[in-house]
Formats: C-alpha cells, structure tokens, sequence
C-alpha cells in the first residue's frame, strides 16, 4: 500500500487542523464511524412505517397518529417515516404527557382546556 504524508496520522492532523469547521466536524463524525466498522453516512436505526413502528413499539398505528408522533422524513409515496429511538423520546416527553391525558379527558367526556396542544 502507498503512504503518502496525508494518510498518516501526522498528515491527516494538520489537514484537518486547517479545514473549515463544517469539515472537521465531517472528518470526526467519519473517523468515529469507521472506528465503529460502519460507514459514515449509514443510519444508526432503519426508518419505519408507522405501522412497523406501532409493532415494534406494541402501540395500534392511530394510536401513535392520535398521540402526533412526528415523522422524521419523508418515504416513498411522501408516507411518513419514522425513526423508533425519536418516537420512544417524544413518548417520555411532557407534551406527549400533556398531549395524552388531553385525548383521555376528551373520552372520558370531561372538559378539555388545551387540546390543542402544539408539539
């Protein structure tokens, strides 16, 4: 294998101490995924439909709609996709808190004074 100056370690510092920062965080954001043995730009978790993340989450589909779990991109079709790590955050948030005991006082019949409740 060819070694120049900037595949050594030396070389590749003093690359990186003179690129922009948008760079450098590039270059850290690399070198801890191939570390890892994963590629750089390669997702950490699939995305999922809302129906493969209702299974995997044991919550019904329109359940989770109901609760305004937010899509992380867009899929084919523009359907919706899903990341599970950000719906089990958004599921321990306040506003989903909020957001639930709202929907169970709507059932219940009681009076509601923010349903509305912007996420």
């Amino acid at each position: 294998m060819h070694t120049t100056s900037s595949n050594t370690l030396e070389g590749c510092l003093a690359r990186f101490a003179t690129a922009p920062v948008t760079r450098q965080q590039s270059a850290i954001s690399a070198f801890g995924a191939a570390l890892e043995g994963r590629q750089a730009n390669q997702p950490d978790e699939p995305f999922l439909s809302l129906k493969d993340l209702g299974k995997s989450l044991g919550y019904h589909p329109s359940h989770l709609w109901r609760l305004g779990i937010n899509a992380a991109d867009e899929g084919l079709g523009g359907r919706p996709k899903f990341r599970r790590s950000k719906a089990l955050e958004y599921l321990r948030s306040p506003g989903c808190l909020k957001r639930r005991e709202a929907l169970r006082a709507a059932k219940s019949g009681s009076e509601v004074t923010d349903y509305n409740i912007s996420i």
